[in-house]
């Protein structure tokens, strides 16, 4: 099974509309990308196509980690010993729901840069594969099951979605 990564904007409405039609996650080698560092290290390929192409690859990394799932925040709260400690459990949880959030613009902004750079092979070669493949990055390959590009559709669809419903920002998040 394994921990999967899905977007999300600040509706949850609107998400869950989205969903019924579309009940996908992005592919865990997006997970892998996005999140390389946390397992590599800097010279993981999140960190080498961001160099190699000179494209900013933040708002990739915009996880919003707030859970969607009410039962979770009724845990913390009820597994917190002080008021203190409540207290900054909704901290956190308003900070979480403020911040961490990319716009919409500037997500497809990036998505298209490096749709862009991807069609390029030199960039593509000159990385140092840790986790991930070549294959994973490259466009209409034959024989492969998923690369980055099916994950770059699902989020313009989801970016289409939320503009579609006035909303501006979207953030990824792990379940």
């Amino acid at each position: 099974m394994g921990l999967k990564i899905w977007m999300k904007s600040p509706n949850t409405e609107v998400d869950e509309a989205f969903l019924k039609h579309t009940l996908t996650a992005l592919n865990r080698s997006f997970n892998s990308f996005a999140n390389g560092y946390e397992g590599i290290g800097p010279n993981c390929e999140f960190h080498q196509i961001q160099e190699l192409s000179g494209i900013d690859l933040s708002p990739f990394r915009m996880f919003n980690l707030a859970p969607y799932n009410e039962y979770y925040v009724e845990y913390r709260l009820e597994s917190a010993i002080t008021e203190e400690e409540k207290q900054q459990f909704r901290q956190e949880e308003q900070d979480e729901l403020e911040n961490n959030w990319v716009h919409i613009d500037k997500l497809e902004h990036t998505i298209n840069a490096l749709r862009a750079v991807f069609k390029e092979d030199d960039v593509l070669d000159k990385v140092d594969y840790k986790v991930l493949t070549k294959s994973y990055f490259k466009f209409g390959a034959k024989n492969i099951r998923y690369n980055i590009e099916e994950d770059f559709q699902l989020i313009i669809k989801f970016i289409q979605h939320l503009r579609a419903n006035g909303i501006s920002k979207i953030a990824f998040y792990i379940a």
